[in-house]
Formats: structure tokens, C-alpha cells, sequence
């Protein structure tokens, strides 16, 4: 387990709850997008970052460049030949605007997704299917029969061009925070919040559709005197719905608190799952869903309490296996800086050389979240590759000198860590090695050098994940004194 920061922000934030903040490219970038304002700038700007070294470093670009108002909740995909795709919203004249963002080797121009007079349209949600065809889902009103309610909205991208808007609800109430998945066959799959129905009329419940050739009928997820927020849908390999929200607990029978979770199988919702309640009602909100290649269910969350300080919020994670339910795992422990909107890397599509580069392998979970008014950070459970630096060579004589190293990253366990060296960049001798972790220095002394040479060194570290190098380097070894040239010097 590791975590690293992917930048620093100034007034950042903007990890979109339900929706993907965290992609992956098929060589194994991966991309986050969040906002923060950048120097010289009056509004929020969408961001984004990638890291080449497994999350280890990142590097931030700027997507968007519009200073007249807050960029909001921006989400990402990445396609088969890995363009990155995101959404966003942003006020123009008093309206919240969806717009659309991709990146083909550079950003490509904004296109407005949707813009309704008189009509917010928020929280866009992004998901590419298996021809790389590109799904939105979004809350807006101004449209259809109710056009004074938010309704669920969908739009898809083919062949470069904007379908027309389907508006996957049109009730006379209000339904938002939606999220998005495409399953193998391309069918869309929709959750989101919603007043409709049942015996619970009047509560926010979670609330189910799929599109097919059309929109099927609207199911009931839940259905409870309470109502339900934070919702987060993914799908497994059989294309199986999960679904994970903040709901009713066990404990506490009354009100939203704990995490709750079903799936859908043969068409039927399964009984309802409290995965983490806190004995004393502390919240637990913020849930992101995904599935890995053997079908575990992974669920991360941020929360106060479960042992934690009652009045800080954490992020945690738990997965589900076929055993059930394993131990929670705490990867924030702060008791005075909250941690908000944990994203897993979780898509079906795309698929690339018959992996679907998005659905971690069972060993693996990666999320991204915000450590409040500080920076945007990233968490792999996975143990990656460490990363080393070689330093310059000291204590530097005839016939020895002290290699030096650091050790920038562990992966995520500690690393053996020790040094080539030899004549030449090819090396020819390996020192021993000795245990370090991240941010520790190892030095080794060489002997048997000769007077006056060149030699090459460079510094390595390994783990259960693989052996990272550092850079080479060189030194020259003292030269010999020659006593009887000194002496002639001298006479002259």
C-alpha cells in the first residue's frame, strides 16, 4: 500500500461523487482530473494529471482556460487509443452549462454537451463503450413534461457527432446525482436519486434504469422511510449491476449514515447489505464502487468514527470476495484534516489487446481522492516498482570509494537496495544489499580500485513488484603520486 500526492492545490477540489475521477491508458498511464485555481486566475480550472511510474510522480496539465466562473465536477474516460474524455460544468449567463472536453495528443476544443435557457445542467457523468463511443449522463431542468424539476438526462457521441438528448426521467420531482456504466454488450446502466415512489414517497431513494435499443422500465434499488445519497454503480464480468450508497444502518434502523450495497441478478434486486456502520451513527458517505477481474467487490468511502476520530472524516476501503465481506481498511488515519470523494479506477471499457485496461486485476485496487484544502492524492494498494536516485560518489581514494543512493519510492513495501558498478555502464559487479524504505539513503564502500580509473555506478532497489534503477554515474579514483616528477617540478 501507497500513497502519493498528485498536486498541491491552491483551492482545489472537484472529485466528482459517483462519477470516475481516475482512468487508465493501455500502456499504463494513468490520468486524474480534479480543479484548482492556477496563478493569475480569479476561477476554478479543470485540471489534469499523469503519472508514467505507476503513481509515483504526476505531471499536471491545464484543460480548461475560461476565468468568468467556477469550473464544477469534472469526470474522465479514456478510449481504446487512449484519448482522455471529460465533462464538466461551468455558469454562463446564470446557467450551469455541460460541456465536453477530449485529448488527442493535445486538448481539442470545448464542446457544449448541453445548455438549456432558463436550466441548470450539472454533475455530467462519462463512460465509453466497446466502439469508443462516448455516454454522458447528467441532472438538468427545462425540458419535457415536468421542465420545472431536474431530470435525469443521457447523450452519446458517435462518429465525432452529439446525439440528440434523452432524458432518461421526466417526473414531477426532482432526480440527481446520477452515475454511469456500459456493460459488454454497450447496454447503459443508470443510478441516481430520486422521489417517485412505493411506500416511501417523499425520501430521496436510489433508483435503477438500463438502455438497451430504448429505456427500460424505472426500478426501485430502495425503498425506505430514509433517504439515500452518495450512490456509485459498477458491473462485473457477467454484467451484473453493484450499486453502493449511504443509507439506513442496523444499528441505527433511522436515518443515512451507513454504506449500504446490492447487486442485480435475473432481474431482481438482491437484499440490502450494510457493509460499515459506525456504532455511535458517525456518517459514512462519499462511496465509490468497482469490480475487479475475479468479480470482488471493492467499496471506498470516507467516514468519521469506526475507531477513527469521531469528528474527522477518513477514507476506507473494504472488498467483498466470496468468503463475504473482509476487513476494513483504513488508508487515512488523520484526526484533524478531513478526506473527502474517494474514485476508484473502475471502467468495462475500453479493451485493448484482450484486457480491459480499466478493471484492475484482483491484487490491485487504485483511487484518487481530495485531503481537504491541501492536495489531490492517489492510492494503490497494489506494491509497484520501486524508484531510486543515484547521488554522487564520496570518500574517494586510490583503491576505494562510498557509492551512494536514495530510495524515492518503496512501491509500497521495503525494498533490498544496493549498487552495480565496473569500468563501464555494462557494470560487471553488484555489492550487497540492505533493507530501505521510502526516503532512506544506503551507502556501500568498494575497494580494489584502480589508481587514476574511471568507474560507473548506479543504485538499485527491489521489491516483490520488480527491480527500478537509478541513474549512472561516474568517478575517478585518485590518481598515483609520482614522487620523482614532484621533485623535478620542484628543481626547476
Amino acid at each position: 500500500m501507497a500513497t502519493y500526492i498528485i498536486h498541491e492545490c491552491v483551492d482545489g477540489g472537484g472529485l466528482q461523487n459517483g462519477g470516475r475521477g481516475l482512468a487508465r491508458a493501455s500502456d499504463g498511464r494513468f490520468w486524474a482530473v480534479f480543479l484548482d485555481r492556477p496563478a493569475g486566475y480569479s476561477f476554478r480550472q479543470v485540471l489534469c494529471a499523469y503519472s508514467d511510474d505507476g503513481g509515483v510522480t504526476w505531471t499536471v496539465e491545464q484543460v480548461t482556460d475560461d476565468d468568468t466562473a467556477d469550473h464544477r465536477d469534472p469526470t474522465i474516460a479514456v478510449d481504446s487509443s487512449d484519448s482522455i474524455h471529460i465533462v464538466y460544468h461551468r455558469l454562463v449567463a446564470g446557467q450551469s452549462v455541460l460541456f465536453y472536453m477530449r485529448r488527442n495528443g493535445g486538448w481539442g476544443p470545448e464542446e457544449t454537451v448541453s445548455q438549456v435557457a432558463g436550466a441548470s445542467q450539472v454533475d455530467g457523468k462519462i463512460a465509453i463503450d466497446s466502439q469508443d463511443d462516448v455516454h454522458v449522463v447528467w441532472d438538468g431542468g427545462g425540458e419535457g413534461a415536468n421542465p420545472g424539476f431536474r431530470q435525469i438526462k443521457y447523450k452519446k457521441k458517435t462518429s465525432g457527432s452529439w446525439g440528440s438528448t434523452e432524458l432518461v426521467t421526466d417526473i414531477a420531482d426532482t432526480q440527481w446525482a446520477a452515475s454511469v456504466a456500459i456493460d459488454s454488450e454497450d447496454n447503459v446502466h443508470v443510478v441516481w436519486r430520486g422521489v417517485i415512489w412505493e411506500d416511501h414517497t417523499g425520501y430521496w431513494q436510489v433508483t435503477y434504469r438500463k438502455r438497451t435499443t430504448s429505456w427500460q422500465a424505472i426500478e426501485a434499488v430502495s425503498d425506505i422511510g430514509d433517504s439515500c445519497y452518495y450512490l456509485c454503480i459498477a458491473l462485473d464480468s457477467d454484467d451484473v449491476p453493484h450499486v453502493v450508497w449511504q443509507g439506513r444502518g442496523i444499528l441505527w434502523p433511522t436515518g443515512s449514515h451507513a454504506v449500504n450495497y446490492k447487486n442485480r441478478i435475473g432481474g431482481s434486486w438482491s437484499a440490502l447489505e450494510v457493509v460499515a456502520e459506525d456504532e455511535d451513527g458517525n456518517s459514512q458517505q462519499g462511496m465509490s464502487i468497482a469490480l475487479d477481474r475475479d468479480n470482488n467487490v471493492h467499496v471506498a468511502w470516507t467516514g468519521r468514527g469506526l475507531g477513527l476520530a469521531d469528528d474527522t472524516f477518513n477514507i476506507r476501503r473494504i472488498v467483498k470476495t466470496g468468503d463475504g465481506w473482509q476487513t476494513r481498511i483504513d488508508i487515512t488515519t488523520e484526526t484533524a484534516v478531513d478526506n473527502w470523494y474517494p474514485c476508484l479506477l473502475w471502467a468495462m471499457w475500453p479493451e485493448v489487446g484482450g484486457v480491459r485496461t480499466n478493471v484492475p486485476t484482483a491484487d490491485r485496487v487504485f483511487l484518487v481522492w481530495w485531503y481537504y484544502q491541501d492536495d489531490v492524492r492517489f492510492y494503490t494498494f497494489a506494491v509497484i516498482i520501486p524508484t531510486v536516485t543515484t547521488d554522487p560518489a564520496t570518500l574517494i581514494s586510490q583503491v576505494s570509494a562510498t557509492l551512494n543512493g536514495t530510495l524515492t519510492a518503496d512501491g509500497g513495501e521495503p525494498c533490498e537496495c544496493g549498487f552495480q558498478w565496473g569500468l563501464t555502464d555494462a557494470y560487471g559487479h553488484t555489492t550487497l544489499t540492505e533493507s530501505k524504505v521510502t526516503g532512506e539513503s544506503s551507502s556501500r564502500a568498494i575497494g580494489g580500485l584502480t589508481p587514476g580509473t574511471t568507474y560507473h555506478f548506479r543504485t538499485f532497489a527491489t521489491n516483490s513488484a520488480g527491480t527500478g534503477y537509478g541513474a549512472d554515474r561516474s568517478f575517478i579514483s585518485t590518481p598515483t603520486f609520482n614522487r620523482a616528477y614532484a621533485l623535478s617540478r620542484e628543481e626547476l
